[in-house]
């Protein structure tokens, strides 16, 4: 799955290969950059919302309008997503994935141009571009933990976790 901004739209292409499919054409789609899926619904992000599109087709479903996403995560129940410089200065936000109302899971003063984002069954996960730290909280909110601090030389990017680690990308080099 994946969108393609010269044409405004979202389309699907079979993992062995072949023809692209196109789901939705969305006129207006603004810089839209990251995607997930679940069993039902390919998810993505522009500078004018949070939006979703069945995967089999048809009309294009905005669940968090306004809201500027970087990266998304997902879960059985939650889209979450890093915002950065656009609501809020920085957050880390989830809406429900069947549409609701949107949860500021932290931001503010904070958090430092949050990038890549990725969820277990308890945490949120990110990481920041401005110091290369690397994050975690609550999926309900709380304190925010440095599992990696700022300082490192590092520009953190893209972050994965399993059930005993996590895993990031370093655009430094």
């Amino acid at each position: 799955y994946y969108t393609d901004w010269g044409s405004d739209t979202v389309k699907r292409i079979p993992a062995g290969g072949g023809a692209p499919t196109t789901l939705a054409s969305a006129t207006g789609l603004i810089y839209h950059r990251a995607m997930v899926v679940d069993d039902t619904h390919a998810y993505f992000g522009d500078e004018d919302g949070i939006k979703r599109v069945p995967k089999g087709g048809g009309a294009v479903t905005t669940l968090a309008p306004g809201y500027d996403s970087v990266m998304l995560a997902i879960d059985d129940t939650y889209l979450y997503w890093t915002e950065w410089k656009s609501v809020d200065p920085d957050a880390i936000r989830r809406v429900p994935k069947a549409g609701g109302a949107v949860d500021t899971i932290v931001s503010g003063g904070s958090l430092a141009d949050p990038w890549g984002i990725a969820v277990d069954a308890s945490y949120v996960y990110w990481t920041e571009l401005d110091g290369g730290r690397l994050r975690r909280v609550a999926k309900t909110g709380g304190s925010i933990v440095d599992l990696a601090p700022a300082g490192l030389d590092r520009q953190a990017g893209s972050i994965a976790v399993d059930d005993e680690d996590v895993y990031w990308t370093d655009t430094t080099g």
